[in-house]
C-alpha cells in the first residue's frame, strides 16, 4: 500500500512544545482534527480495516491542507498535541466525533473527499 503517516504511535523527540499541544482539544482547529484523524486511521490501521484507514488519511489531509492554508505546520504541532492528548481515549475519540461532524457539514469537504481519498491511498505520506 504506502507508507502512513501516524502519529498516535509515534516516539519522536520533542524540542520545545506549541500551542497545540497546551491546549484542550478543539474541533475548530485544523492541527487539533489533524491528530485525531491521525489518531482514528492508526486505529483503523491496527484493526486491518484499509478502507476506513484511508478514509480517516483522506480526512486527515483536509485538514492539513486547511492549516496549510493559514500557514500553520500541522505536522509539527500535531505531534506535541498527541504526545500530551494521545492516551486519553474518551477525549480523542470525542474530538474525531466533533471533527467528524464538522467535516460532513462542509460542502467545500464532500466534494473534495473522493480526490482525497485517492490521494490518501497513493502518496507516500510522512512517517512520525
Amino acid at each position: 500500500m504506502r507508507s502512513v503517516f501516524i502519529i498516535a504511535a509515534s516516539s519522536a523527540l520533542l524540542v520545545g512544545c506549541s500551542r497545540a499541544a497546551t491546549s484542550a482539544p478543539d474541533s475548530s482547529d485544523p492541527v487539533h482534527c489533524f491528530a485525531a484523524f491521525n489518531y482514528a486511521a492508526y486505529w483503523f490501521k491496527v484493526g486491518k480495516e484499509p478502507e476506513r484507514e484511508a478514509v480517516m488519511l483522506a480526512r486527515a489531509l483536509y485538514e492539513l491542507d486547511q492549516a496549510k492554508q493559514s500557514g500553520t505546520n500541522a505536522v509539527s504541532e500535531a505531534i506535541p498535541f498527541i504526545k500530551a492528548h494521545g492516551r486519553n481515549q474518551q477525549e480523542m475519540d470525542s474530538l474525531f466525533m466533533a471533527c467528524s461532524k464538522n467535516q460532513n457539514a462542509d460542502v467545500t469537504f464532500r466534494a473534495a473527499l473522493p480526490n482525497l481519498i485517492s490521494r490518501a491511498k497513493a502518496e507516500v505520506l510522512p512517517r512520525f
